[in-house]
């Protein structure tokens, strides 16, 4: 099964989320969410506060505009990081 790694910033913890089929198609604000992973948005997911970034490969993404399909990428596991977790 496919796999997202959270990754907090502050506190170096790490959390693996396991990714069923079902959820390729969620963004990933929604995802997180549904998994109780706080992330930080205060336009309700319309990308306009970019609040909710978080870093994949070096890269800043919104979660809000980021299908769990393109964080992982055809890969079985990807990992992100949460600058304030």
């Amino acid at each position: 099964m496919k796999q997202l790694i959270i990754r907090g910033g502050a506190s170096k913890k790490e959390i693996i989320l396991p990714v069923s089929p079902l959820f390729m198609r969620d963004n990933l604000l929604n995802f997180l969410r549904d998994h109780e992973i706080p992330v930080a948005s205060s336009c309700g997911g319309d990308g306009i506060c970019q609040k909710c970034v978080c870093v994949i490969k070096e890269e800043k993404i919104l979660t809000c505009m980021t299908s769990v399909s393109e964080v992982l990428n055809g890969e079985d596991s990807a990992t992100l990081t949460i600058s304030y977790l």
